[in-house]
């Protein structure tokens, strides 16, 4: 029986705001999650909703298409628990760095 492993959620920024001292905060909106789940062999695989849209998803790992051989650079994201992990970023991604949780 596969395992829950973590819960994460989707998040847009949807304006600005300046705190108490002075420095502009971007405002944020969770739009839906993503589920990580372990099967019994230790395999993992993620899927997620978006519950205004009424969308359900999966999620798996992109493969390169024939004959491309460019890499992109991956982009090192550091998660709650502090363990890292990567992305490869696609063109109009937002800066990890800039989402302050």
């Amino acid at each position: 029986m596969a395992k829950f492993i973590k819960k994460q959620n989707m998040v847009m920024t949807t304006g600005k705001y300046t705190d108490k001292q002075g420095n502009e905060k971007s405002r944020y909106h969770t739009f839906g999650n993503v589920i990580t789940m372990q099967e019994d062999d230790g395999g993992q695989y993620q899927f997620g909703e978006i519950p205004m849209l009424g969308i359900k998803f999966s999620i798996y790992d992109q493969k390169p298409r024939e004959g491309d051989t460019t890499q992109k650079p991956a982009v090192p994201i550091i998660q709650q628990d502090g363990n890292p992990t990567s992305i490869k970023p696609e063109e109009g991604d937002i800066d990890p760095k800039s989402i302050p949780f």
